[in-house]
């Protein structure tokens, strides 16, 4: 009979550990996770930058080419982990993949609501928002 009851005790405490184990593993799987995506956030203020870099230098000149092409590779390696570009321009207003930053007044009422510009482009890993699109939304004229 004790045998028994000390058999069952160490049953449980075993399932017990297994359990334990799991969730410890669960909880490092999600910390790997949030790391992964803020440094994918930071290479994505990189890219910004990148882009900045181009906008200021002059279209042609080797310098803007070099400049572009570092930014394209640096693009390629996220996209190859899944970082994925959010296409705003033109789309719906969506508060969960945009980030509205201006309204801008626009004639066609059938504009109101769209993304008319884009300020800083967003990216996605899958369907999760890595970073929303800022934008600018286009507001029609009240008749």
């Amino acid at each position: 009979r004790a045998l028994a009851e000390k058999d069952r005790k160490l049953r449980e405490l075993a399932a017990e550990l297994t359990a334990v184990q799991e969730r410890a593993r669960r909880a490092a799987s999600r910390e790997v996770e949030r790391q992964r995506r803020a440094l994918y956030a930071d290479l994505l203020e990189l890219a910004d930058d990148l882009d900045r870099a181009l906008g200021a230098s002059g279209a042609g000149s080797g310098v803007s080419e070099g400049v572009a092409l570092v930014r394209d590779r640096l693009l390629d390696k996220l996209t190859a982990y899944g970082v994925a570009r959010i296409e705003a321009l033109g789309e719906r207003f969506d508060p969960k993949r945009h980030e509205a930053q201006a309204l801008v007044p626009v004639e066609d009422a059938a504009r109101d609501g769209l993304v008319v510009d884009v300020y800083r482009q967003g990216y996605a890993i899958g369907a999760d928002v890595l970073r929303p699109a800022g934008v600018a939304v286009g507001r029609a004229a009240k008749a």
